[in-house]
């Protein structure tokens, strides 16, 4: 490859990466918000709900939940995939397969996604105690 073509190249990984955190953060306000409107409705709610109301409510929240993280992670591996390509210094297609940094990238958002899902078990955690404890 020219060097016009490995800059241009690497104007585009950059672009892209640029766009993605963007997609990343929108999804990382949209969970954090559906977190703690979760927790408030369980709060001035959630000991007046019924089972049918509980199960739909704590169904709804689990998947939105689950689709938001599950997007937060892969967003964050791919902008983890294309962190690599750009570090590699050819931007080379013959270096292919994981890296021993790229696996530690990958560790890193896994980890990451985990956490995320810390904060819709607790929601869920919040209005089980609610339910069965009531409001002090």
């Amino acid at each position: 490859m020219t060097e016009y073509e490995l800059r241009d190249l690497s104007q585009a990984i950059t672009s892209n990466m640029i766009e993605l955190s963007d997609q990343q953060a929108s999804y990382i306000a949209i969970y954090v918000s559906i977190v703690f409107a979760f927790i408030a409705a369980s709060y001035v709610a959630g000991s007046k709900l019924n089972k049918v109301q509980t199960t739909v409510a704590t169904l709804l929240f689990s998947v939105t939940c689950i689709w938001l993280v599950h997007r937060i992670t892969m967003i964050g591996l791919g902008i983890n995939f294309m962190q690599s390509r750009l570090e590699d210094a050819a931007l080379s297609p013959v270096n292919e397969g994981l890296t021993p940094e790229h696996a530690v990238g990958i560790l890193q958002v896994v980890l990451t996604g985990s956490i995320w899902s810390l904060g819709m078990f607790g929601a869920l955690i919040f209005l089980w105690d609610i339910r069965h404890r009531g409001i002090d």
